[in-house]
This record gives structure tokens, C-alpha cells and sequence, in this order.
């Protein structure tokens, strides 16, 4: 909150274009809930405030200082992407579930930040459940049911979705391989900053049915 006042600007020499990019950067790092992304943003911003809190004069945007606050934000968010993926899905951390053979039912359960890599899950029931941030790295989930769950932030990539049930599911910040296309069932579900292992991952997903219809699911991804 001190930082993202602009009354702490007063008697700063970076622009107030500098301080809007400084904002988006922040908010695109909050949105990724990634804890040491977030504080290398912050601290950029904040250092640069704090160190000209001496002079009167603002930068005009353009200038030497304006410029490499302007790098050094925008190459810290240009690593969300890749963060979303390795550093949110895997927050689990330890063994967890990795490479195990699962029989019990998961519905209405909190596993977030799990590791299910290599796991085995099929036909299982999954609903209703929170998997934020967990990593399903190349495990099979086939005929598996993660209808209404929480899977924001979660890594499936390379993993077997062959009929499963994604129906109210969220699944934003999410990252998917080829693999999403093979889910049976994707009506409801949401899927804002999602990212995808290609782009014609989503010319294919705005063509099932199921997507096209539901508004906010064809919305979320998005749809022309």
C-alpha cells in the first residue's frame, strides 16, 4: 500500500509513466501468486522511489533512469509465464502424491500446492475440491472428475485428461499441453491467463462444442 501510493512519488525523479508501468507489474505478479516474483517487482519499484526521494525534479519518460526502471519491470514480468508454470504449480514441493497409484476419492478436499506428478488417478472424484498451484506433470487423470474444482495456477502439462470432466472448473493461470483437448467435458469452465504449450491449442478449443456453448467459458479463454 506505501508503494503503490503515488504521494509517495512527491520529490521522486522517475515519471509517472514509469510509476503506471510499476503498477501493471505488480498486478500482473499478484495475479500469479508467486511469493519471490512478487517482492523482485516491488523491490525494483520501491529501490527507485527511495533513491531519488532527494530531488524535486520528475524524469520526463524517455530518460536514462525512466528507461531502465522501465527494463527492469517489465523483464521481471515477462518471466510470469514461465513462474505460473514452474514456480506456482510446483509450490507443493516434497513427494505428495508423485508417482503414486491413487484410489480414494479427493471431492471437496484442499490439496493446493500439491505434487501429483507421474500420479496415477483414474476415474477418480475430484469435484468440488481445491488444487491451486499443484503440479500434475505427465499424470494420468483419465475419466476423472474435477467438476466445480479450484485448479488455478495448476501444471498439467503432459498429462493424460482422456474424458475427464472439467464442467464449472477453474482453471485460470493454469498451464495445459495438447492433452486439454482430449477432456470430455469443458462447459463452465474458466480459463483466464491460462497458457497453452501452442497457439493452436486454442483455435481447437474455441471449436468444441461444449466452449462455444457457454459465454464465459468461450470468453475466458479467449474465443473470436
Amino acid at each position: 500500500r506505501l508503494m503503490t501510493s503515488p504521494s509517495n512519488l512527491r520529490g521522486s525523479r522517475f515519471s509517472m509513466a514509469s510509476y503506471s508501468y510499476g503498477i501493471r507489474g505488480l498486478r500482473k505478479a499478484r495475479r500469479s501468486r508467486c511469493a519471490l516474483l512478487i517482492s523482485a517487482v516491488a523491490a525494483t519499484l520501491w529501490a527507485l522511489i527511495m533513491s531519488d526521494r532527494d530531488s524535486t525534479a520528475f524524469l520526463t519518460p524517455g530518460s536514462d533512469r525512466d528507461a531502465m526502471l522501465r527494463r527492469n519491470l517489465l523483464s521481471s514480468v515477462a518471466v510470469l509465464p514461465w513462474w505460473s508454470q514452474a514456480a506456482s504449480a510446483v509450490s507443493g514441493g516434497g513427494l505428495d502424491y508423485s508417482g503414486a497409484r491413487l484410489s480414494q476419492p479427493f471431492k471437496g478436499g484442499k490439496y493446493d500446492g500439491k505434487d501429483f506428478s507421474g500420479a496415477s488417478a483414474t476415474g477418480l472424484d475430484m469435484s468440488q475440491a481445491f488444487f491451486r498451484g499443484c503440479r500434475f506433470y505427465k499424470a494420468d487423470l483419465s475419466n476423472s472428475d474435477f467438476s466445480k474444482s479450484d485448479l488455478s495456477g495448476a501444471g498439467m502439462e503432459g498429462s493424460n485428461l482422456d474424458g475427464v470432466n472439467f464442467e464449472g472448473a477453474n482453471l485460470e493461470g493454469a498451464y495445459f499441453s495438447q492433452t486439454i483437448l482430449d477432456a470430455k467435458n469443458l462447459k463452465g469452465a474458466l480459463f483466464t491467463d491460462a497458457l497453452f504449450s501452442n497457439k493452436k491449442i486454442v483455435s481447437s478449443l474455441c471449436e468444441r462444442e461444449d466452449v462455444q456453448a457457454d459465454a464465459k467459458t468461450r470468453d475466458s479463454i479467449p474465443c473470436p
